[in-house]
């Protein structure tokens, strides 16, 4: 799969605010690397809505919602061969987000 230009991702920038890359840590299967919008909160108000009733396709809304590169065609055969991927995905949006930060707390 061709790279991304320094000018595609200007261009992603300007039309979606922040763009982040998503690569496998281990990627001796030779996914592509992914380009996401960061999920805001319709995307969220969205998963959390449908959560309650699938929370994979919850996820897998999420993903293709927020889905810049490469296209929804392409990963939908990815997630066809891998249905796993949309949740590692869907978890890496929430991080983004926000949603998976780790707090501590203490009774005062």
């Amino acid at each position: 799969m061709a790279s991304v230009s320094e000018q595609q991702l200007q261009e992603w920038k300007e039309k979606y605010g922040d763009v982040y890359e998503v690569r496998v840590s281990d990627d001796e299967e030779k996914l592509p690397v992914f380009y996401f919008k960061k999920p805001g909160r319709g995307e969220l108000s969205r998963l959390s809505k449908e959560m309650m009733s699938n929370m994979y396709n919850a996820l897998n809304n999420m993903v293709f919602a927020c889905l810049i590169h490469p296209s929804a065609e392409v990963v939908a055969g990815l997630v066809n061969d891998k249905p796993g991927l949309v949740i590692s995905l869907g978890a890496e949006l929430q991080k983004i987000a926000g949603s998976n930060q780790n707090f501590t707390s203490k009774r005062l």
